[in-house]
């Protein structure tokens, strides 16, 4: 990520902004089987409509999870482009990529 951002609190606790994600997490509400207290999606959306802005342009454009104007259709049409371009695969498994510090104990 480039540059530094600062102030974001007085955006993120704005009434504007909370305004506008209680509004977003009030949609749907309880249709999910293990859907989080009212109160936590209000800030999980509260928190992304700062940030999302921010780390979305550092995103590369083939990322496609849980980013606006994606998503799983478009990734599909995008690797059904590539599959049509390119007749080789690589399937591999790169062992360890997120090894966590406690598995260097053992």
């Amino acid at each position: 990520m480039t540059g530094r951002y600062t102030h974001l609190y007085n955006q993120l606790t704005s009434f504007e902004n909370l305004y506008l994600a209680a509004c977003k997490a009030a949609r749907n509400k309880g249709t999910h089987i293990s859907a989080a207290p009212f109160r936590d999606r209000v800030v999980h959306h509260a928190l992304c409509r700062i940030i999302e802005p921010i780390f979305d342009r550092t995103f590369i454009y083939d990322s496609y999870a849980n980013r606006p104007g994606k998503g799983t259709h478009a990734a599909i049409r995008r690797a059904q482009d590539f599959f049509r371009k390119n007749i080789f695969v690589l399937k591999c498994d790169i062992q360890k990529y997120f090894a966590s510090t406690c598995s260097a104990a053992t």
